[in-house]
């Protein structure tokens, strides 16, 4: 009987004990001299990633948008689940830094005196305190 097909046999006892009976046996073949062992554990061990390329394309450049592109991948089979949660965690890495720098460009144009309008325009803030007394002077 193959070495690991024992382990494999014993599939009744908890799975962390087989994948550790897997790992020694593997290991021990590898010691001694097996190649096909030691290329098994060096691709399990060391693996060496692929290329995620286009995974994004014809996605609008939201973190909306990529996040559900990713979770189509999974579902077609074209990303593993933790390669979708790597990639994940850097989309919301990214989103995260346009948020702060979003932030720190508003906070800047509020302390020149600048608030942004609803139309898009720019105006100061004495405008807007102007327009507010304006506003209630005409309901009275």
């Amino acid at each position: 009987m193959h070495p690991l097909a024992s382990a494999l046999h014993r599939l009744g006892t908890s799975s962390e004990e087989v994948r550790t009976e897997i790992v020694a046996r593997m290991l021990a073949l590898a010691r001694g001299g097996d190649f096909g062992a030691l290329r098994f554990l060096g691709e399990r061990l060391l693996p060496r990633g692929r290329a995620l390329e286009n995974i994004f394309d014809g996605v609008p450049a939201n973190s909306e948008a990529r996040l559900a592109a990713l979770v189509e991948h999974v579902g077609r089979g074209t990303l593993s689940p933790e390669e979708a949660q790597e990639v994940a965690e850097v989309v919301r890495v990214h989103a995260e830094a346009e948020l702060w720098s979003k932030l720190r460009d508003r906070l800047a144009s509020l302390e020149v005196g600048n608030v942004g309008g609803a139309d898009g325009s720019i105006a100061t803030t004495q405008g807007i305190v102007t327009s507010i007394e304006g506003r209630r002077g005409s309901q009275e």
